[in-house]
């Protein structure tokens, strides 16, 4: 679903990476808190979990998920725990994965962002940054494929 500037008719750019994974277990990316959880129409869940690191605090952004029994905000979760499952979306099914860098803003929660500010939304990337250069950067390997999904049976 392509989003665009009011004023400039411009398309609004993707905050994070969308992994086509079918209906499967998500696990946090890293040790932190689940600071946010909210419910969308369209979207389905989202979640949001904050990582105290050694650059400073960190959210990984989740959408497209339903939480689990006990993983509501203020829980705690380790590196690699399952937390939540992704939603049906139909032919749609994907998790979405963002990483901002900072506390918690209303701008935490947007999976696009405007190239320009436009429609009272900062222009993008604001603070989000690559998930992907990010998860390398920052993180220790870990022995499942990926240190979000996790596949049936693993």
């Amino acid at each position: 679903m392509l989003r665009r500037c009011s004023a400039t008719g411009a398309i609004w750019l993707h905050t994070g990476v969308d992994i086509t994974t079918g209906i499967q277990p998500v696990a946090a990316a890293a040790n932190g808190v689940i600071a946010g959880y909210t419910v969308d129409p369209t979207f389905k869940g989202g979640m949001l979990i904050r990582h105290n690191t050694a650059q400073g605090v960190v959210l990984t952004q989740y959408w497209h998920v339903w939480p689990r029994r006990g993983f509501g905000v203020g829980a705690v979760v380790t590196r690699g725990q399952v937390f939540a499952d992704v939603a049906d979306m139909g032919s749609r099914t994907h998790l979405h994965f963002g990483v901002y860098i900072g506390n918690f803003t209303a701008t935490s929660w947007r999976g696009a962002l405007p190239p320009a500010a436009c429609d009272g939304f900062p222009a993008f990337p604001n603070r989000f940054v690559n998930p992907n250069e990010f998860m390398q950067a920052h993180l220790q390997p870990q022995a499942s494929p990926s240190p979000f999904c996790h596949r049936a049976g693993s």
